[in-house]
């Protein structure tokens, strides 16, 4: 495994605390007087739980991104639609277009 660069902060407390910050970086906070070696190889043994995390962030920024706006086109079964604003109170397609309620983006997340 690979060196991992992290934050390592130093404080009054009892335990060692691994943290993965929303932009993928990872903060250590241990006791004052704990030495790095400790802290490196606890790292170490972590890297996955660490990894898993950076990915599970990843995803979450990757679906908040997704834009559900009108005019972006998706495959859906196989076949590619276009999303628009349609005047039901439910989503419903038919062969080329998905049609979304007249409801705000965040709505439209939603459903």
């Amino acid at each position: 495994m690979s060196a991992l660069d992290y934050e390592l902060i130093y404080m009054s407390r009892k335990t060692v605390s691994i943290s993965v910050n929303p932009d993928g970086s990872v903060t250590v906070k241990a006791p004052k007087g704990t030495k790095k070696a400790f802290v490196d190889a606890l790292v170490k043994r972590h890297m996955m739980w660490i990894e898993n995390k950076r990915c599970q962030i990843a995803q979450q920024a990757q679906k908040a991104a997704f834009d559900f706006s009108d005019g972006l086109t998706l495959t859906l079964l196989g076949k590619e639609k276009t999303i628009v604003t349609g005047n039901e109170n439910e989503i419903h397609c038919d062969d080329k277009k998905i049609y979304f309620p007249p409801v705000d983006e965040k709505t439209r997340r939603e459903m």
